[in-house]
C-alpha cells in the first residue's frame, strides 16, 4: 500500500521535479562514462606495464630520496644519481621466484647515460637486463630490427622511437653492429663504455619516459654506475709481468735519456708492452656480478594478494621496499590514478550540489503537501508510516533519476566502443598511451554507479522526512 502510494506521488510529481531528475541523471551519467574510461585506461595501462616494463611488484633499497623503476625523482640532479644497490640481490631473486603465487622474478639495473653514434647525441634510461630471460619475462615487447644479443655479450638494443630519431640525426639508418658510446659523469670521474648497436625493440604503447629507454647487458649498465671491483690498498695490485717497479722508478727518479736507461738495463719495448698490458684494468673494472637496482616480481594469474603478502612478510624488518607495479614505474600510472580522484572528486561536488537542490526541492515539495500529511496523522497514520511514505518517494525520484543516467551512460558507451574516441593533445596521448579510447562499459561499474544513486537517495531523505514527522494533525484542520 505504502509503495503503490509512493509510486504515485511519485509520478504526479515529475512534471514539477523533472529538472531535478534531469540534473542528476546527467550528473550520474557522466560519472559513469568519466569513471569507465578511466577503469578502461587504468586497466589498459596496468595490463601493459606489467607484461612489459614492471611485472606486478618491485623489491628494491630504501632511500631517503624518492625513486623508481627510471631512476631518481630529485629535480635538475637526479640524472646524475645512482640508485641504491639492493642488498642480497641474489638471495631476493630466489626468495622472490618460489613465493606462493608467483610466476616469476628477474633482476634489472637502472642507470643513465649519454648516447652518442655519429652526430646522434641523447641523454637516455639505461635499463641493464639479462635478455632472453628479460624478453621472456616480458612478452609484450617485440624486436623489430636485429636480434636478442647472446648471454655475454655488450650490446644494446635501442626503443624504435630512438632509432628514428638516430635515422633522421645520421640520413640513414645506423647499421647493425655499429659501435655506441655510454657515457656517464660519476662523483668525480667519467665512465665510458662502447657497445655494439643490436637491434630495435618496441613497446606497446609510445610514451616520452618509455621513448628515451634503453635495454643493455647487465654487466654494462653495472659499470655506468660505478658497481665495479677495486683495489683498496697498492699492495692488492697484482705484479706487473716483466719490469719491475723499481726498474720504472729508476726509469724516471733520474733526468737521462733513453739511451742512457737503455744502457742501464731498461728495455723500452718491453715498457711499451706493459704499458699497453689491460689485465690490471680489465680487473678493475669488472663488474660487480649480481648487483641489482630492481628485483621485478610477476604474479600467478589470481595470486596477487597472496604474493603481496608474501613479499611484505620477507621484508619486514629490513632495508627492502616492496612496490606494486603503479609506484614502481611512476609517471603516467600515478597520473591517471590522481585524475581519476580529482574527476570523481570534481563531479562529487557537482552531484552534491544537485542532492542539494533536490533536498530543497523536496522540502518545499513537503511543505505543500502539509494538509495531505496532517489529515493523514489524523486519520490514524502513525510516524513511521508516514516517514516510509516520504522516504520512499523521496528514494524513488532521485534513484530513478540516477538509474536513467546509467542507462544513458551504458548506451552512449556502447556506441563509443566501436567508434573510439579520437585524442589529438599528445600529452592526452602520452597519458593514455594511445591516439584512439574505445571504452566498454562493465557491470560491476554500472552497479556501482546504481548503488551510489540509492545511497544518494536516502541521504537525500532525511530533511524532508524531518520537516513531514513535524506536521501535526491539528495543522491540516487549521488549512480547512
Amino acid at each position: 500500500m505504502i509503495l503503490r502510494l509512493a509510486y504515485q506521488n511519485t509520478l504526479r510529481s515529475l512534471p514539477k521535479r523533472w529538472p531535478i531528475v534531469v540534473v542528476l541523471a546527467f550528473s550520474i551519467a557522466v560519472l559513469f562514462i568519466g569513471n569507465t574510461i578511466l577503469e578502461n585506461t587504468d586497466t589498459g595501462m596496468k595490463r601493459t606495464y606489467v607484461q612489459s616494463l614492471a611485472g606486478d611488484f618491485s623489491v628494491s633499497a630504501t632511500s631517503v630520496d624518492s625513486f623508481t623503476l627510471f631512476g631518481s625523482d630529485l629535480p635538475l640532479i637526479g640524472e646524475y644519481k645512482v640508485l641504491p644497490a639492493l642488498p642480497g640481490a641474489q638471495q631476493w631473486l630466489d626468495k622472490a621466484s618460489h613465493l606462493p603465487g608467483s610466476a616469476g622474478a628477474l633482476g634489472q639495473v637502472t642507470a643513465a647515460a649519454g648516447i652518442a653514434l655519429g652526430n646522434y647525441k641523447a641523454a637516455s634510461g639505461v635499463f641493464g637486463v639479462d635478455f632472453e630471460p628479460y624478453f621472456a619475462f616480458f612478452p609484450a615487447l617485440r624486436v623489430v630490427k636485429g636480434s636478442i644479443p647472446r648471454p655475454g655479450d655488450h650490446a644494446l638494443l635501442v626503443n624504435e622511437a630512438q632509432f628514428e630519431a638516430m635515422t633522421q640525426a645520421l640520413g640513414q639508418e645506423p647499421a647493425l653492429g655499429s659501435p655506441v658510446t655510454l657515457t656517464v659523469f660519476n662523483d668525480t670521474s667519467f665512465t665510458i663504455r662502447e657497445v655494439k648497436l643490436a637491434g630495435v625493440y618496441r613497446y606497446p604503447v609510445r610514451d616520452e619516459l618509455l621513448n628515451r629507454v634503453v635495454l643493455a647487458d647487465a654487466d654494462t649498465a653495472r659499470a655506468l654506475n660505478g658497481y665495479v671491483y677495486g683495489i683498496e690498498k697498492a699492495a692488492d695490485a697484482p705484479a706487473s709481468k716483466g719490469t719491475s717497479a723499481s726498474d720504472l722508478e729508476a726509469l724516471f727518479g733520474e733526468a737521462t735519456d733513453l739511451g742512457s736507461a737503455t744502457e742501464k738495463g731498461v728495455d723500452p719495448a718491453q715498457i711499451e708492452r706493459d704499458l699497453a698490458d689491460h689485465t690490471l684494468r680489465d680487473q678493475l673494472n669488472t663488474s660487480v656480478g649480481g648487483s641489482w637496482n630492481f628485483v621485478l616480481v610477476k604474479s600467478a594469474p589470481g595470486q596477487e594478494v597472496a604474493l603481496h603478502q608474501g613479499l611484505v612478510q620477507s621484508a619486514a624488518n629490513s632495508d627492502v621496499l616492496v612496490r606494486e607495479w603503479r609506484d614502481t614505474v611512476g609517471g603516467n600510472s600515478l597520473l591517471v590514478w590522481l585524475v581519476s580522484w580529482m574527476f570523481n572528486a570534481g563531479l562529487g561536488f557537482v552531484t552534491a550540489a544537485a542532492a542539494f537542490i533536490v533536498i530543497n526541492s523536496l522540502a518545499l515539495s513537503v511543505a505543500e503537501r502539509t494538509k495531505e500529511i496532517g489529515t493523514m496523522r489524523a486519520l490514524g497514520a502513525q510516524r513511521l508510516r508516514v516517514a516510509g511514505q516520504i522516504s520512499l518517494e523521496v528514494v524513488l525520484l532521485v534513484a530513478g533519476a540516477g538509474f536513467v543516467g546509467v542507462a544513458l551512460g551504458w548506451l552512449l558507451l556502447v556506441w563509443l566502443g566501436p567508434v573510439g574516441i579520437p585524442l589529438e593533445n599528445p600529452y592526452l596521448k602520452a597519458l593514455f598511451g594511445t591516439s584512439r579510447l574505445h571504452p566498454s562499459a562493465t557491470l560491476a561499474t554500472a552497479l556501482g554507479h546504481a548503488l551510489f544513486s540509492i545511497a544518494l537517495g536516502l541521504v537525500a531523505v532525511v530533511y524532508p522526512v524531518r520537516m513531514a514527522l513535524k506536521i501535526l494533525p491539528v495543522q491540516a484542520m487549521a488549512r480547512e
